[in-house]
């Protein structure tokens, strides 16, 4: 415990040699990480997650482990944990909490798979949306932020009448349909950046070169 707390601490060398220590122990240090979070906050626990991520496969067996917890704060924080480290081994168990009778644990679980966002990921929010309507309504939003065309036949399904789901989730589907769109042609784009995610759209209304914030793809995480 003294060595997470002092890996977890100020920078220095101190830090950095007691993270060396704990990466170098493994899963037993992966364990004590996981269950100190429980009483951290914003740097402290940006650190911890820092930690994990460097731990690989020893920290999602671990993770994956409070995933399971029969106290629901817990798996979520787990759920919630899994998609800041965005492994991809993390998208099988994540799918299995999407599928689970706990709807809050479902909605954090298809926020990380949105934030994991590979191939595996995508499939198992589409088959989210065949969920609860509060399942499908988070896993609508989540697709809208992903920007896959891949999504928009289930979307498409989504909002037909017929299918007798929701208004909200109708709604969620149409937003989610709408961010897609925006992105494909490039409309509604913000301003000249050079942050790691700008985007330049060429074909856009108007073309533009240089790359821009994609603004329409922060709407629709602004409103998940």
């Amino acid at each position: 415990d003294a060595v997470v707390e002092q890996a977890c601490g100020d920078k220095g060398l101190a830090s950095v040699q007691a993270s060396q220590v704990l990466i170098a122990i493994g899963s037993t240090a992966a364990a004590r990480l996981v269950r100190s979070l429980e009483n951290r906050k914003d740097a402290s626990r940006a650190r911890v997650t820092q930690l994990l991520i460097a731990l690989g496969d020893a920290a999602i067996a671990q993770v994956v482990d409070e995933l399971g917890s029969a106290q629901p704060e817990r798996a979520r924080r787990a759920a919630r944990l899994l998609g800041e480290m965005q492994n991809p081994k993390g998208v099988c168990f994540l799918a299995d909490a999407l599928a689970g009778p706990d709807a809050s644990l479902a909605r954090e679980a298809a926020l990380s798979l949105a934030r994991i966002g590979d191939d595996a990921a995508l499939q198992a929010l589409l088959r989210g949306l065949r969920g609860s309507d509060e399942v499908a309504e988070a896993c609508a939003g989540c697709l809208g932020g992903l920007r896959r065309p891949a999504a928009l036949p289930a979307l498409y399904e989504l909002i037909d009448e017929r299918r007798g789901r929701s208004e909200s989730v109708r709604r969620a589907a149409i937003q989610a349909l709408g961010r897609i769109g925006c992105f494909l042609v490039g409309d509604d784009y913000g301003r000249v950046s050079d942050v790691p995610w700008a985007v330049a759209f060429p074909q856009g209304l108007p073309p533009t070169l240089e790359p821009v914030h994609p603004t329409m793809l922060y709407e629709t995480f602004w409103l998940l």
